[in-house]
């Protein structure tokens, strides 16, 4: 269930279906599809997966008080096709899952093939996203909204301000051969031998880089051999500080709050839906649901615009080409 409200507070309708709310970085939104175009705050009910991440945070803090204090440094990316192209034209996420407090100041994707345009657009699943609340400025690589065909550039890189923990980024490029022009070059080759090199720096922290890249499948009962089910993932980590052996007092701190933790993950887990408005703009839906399977037959039965994309904080649980006639 979404409660919107207006910035007096007060209540103007709530759905437990919200098809037409944009949501926005700081968690308002805007009401679309026959309600006027209002600032709304957005209440969730149910246990919001960032709520539940940032409770386990707050223990291992607390647990960190009695036992030497440890960072965690995490980024995980993830490599994924769009329907029609394949790998042709690969949708990169890349997200912080650091500790608390922690940024990723910058990223670079290098050793893969040569990169001709960066998708500039904000619609559709290959749409560029921000770090919510973050920026983004591009050192290496070329930016457009259309295939310039007008040269390439041997790695991708950028910077950021404000690309905190939990928050991720996202862009869609084209590969080329190395002499530029129109060739379809299949960006797998490079996954598969552990070749394409990703290089994340951490805002007062370390510099990771890595490429051991694993196949997965979104679907593991669908086609292996698909390429809309397949996505490659790759972790950077480093943990710095912190004692080898918790004292007891630390284990009863940790147990008695991975209970509370659990008790309040029963209530259910949150699920962001994300699929493209008829307007082209993005739309955006967070609900709770007790698992995956649950939370994708909701998923398919309100989705009906296009690629629809379905989240589990920050894993994508299923992509899925929704059907107008099939909700009708």
């Amino acid at each position: 269930m979404i409660t919107l409200e207006d910035g007096a507070g007060r209540k103007r309708f709530e759905r437990t279906h919200p098809r037409y709310v944009e949501f926005t970085e700081q968690g308002n939104g805007l009401a679309l599809g026959g309600h006027s175009r209002e600032r709304f705050t957005v209440n969730y009910s149910g246990v919001p997966m960032r709520s539940f991440f940032a409770l386990l945070a707050a223990l291992s803090a607390l647990a960190a008080g009695q036992a030497a204090a440890s960072t965690t440094y995490r980024l995980d990316a993830m490599v994924t096709s769009l329907p029609g192209n394949g790998f042709s034209y690969p949708i990169f996420t890349f997200t912080n899952l650091s500790s608390a407090g922690v940024q990723v100041d910058g990223l670079s994707v290098s050793n893969g093939p040569p990169w001709d345009w960066i998708n500039s657009g904000v619609a559709g699943p290959d749409g560029i996203l921000n770090p919510a609340g973050g920026t983004r400025t591009l050192l290496i690589g070329e930016e457009a909204s259309t295939d310039q065909n007008n040269g390439v550039t041997a790695s991708i890189s950028y910077s950021f301000t404000g690309f905190d923990s939990a928050e991720f980024f996202r862009f869609a490029a084209d590969p080329e051969a190395p002499n530029g022009g129109s060739a379809v070059v299949d960006v797998r080759p490079f996954l598969l031998q552990d070749l394409l090199t990703i290089t994340a720096s951490f805002a007062g922290g370390p510099i990771l880089t890595g490429s051991d890249w694993t196949l997965e499948l979104i679907d593991p009962q669908g086609s292996a051999d698909s390429d809309f089910n397949q996505r490659y993932h790759l972790t950077l980590q480093q943990t710095v500080g912190g004692s080898a052996v918790p004292e007891p007092s630390t284990w009863a701190v940790m147990l008695a709050g991975f209970g509370m933790a659990g008790m309040s993950l029963r209530r259910g887990r949150t699920y962001r839906l994300v699929e493209q408005a008829p307007n082209g703009q993005m739309i955006s839906e967070e609900f709770p649901a007790p698992d995956d399977d649950s939370a994708l037959e909701r998923a398919i039965s309100v989705a009906d615009h296009g690629i629809v994309e379905l989240w589990r904080g920050a894993e994508l649980v299923r992509r899925f080409e929704a059907s107008p006639q099939a909700n009708a």
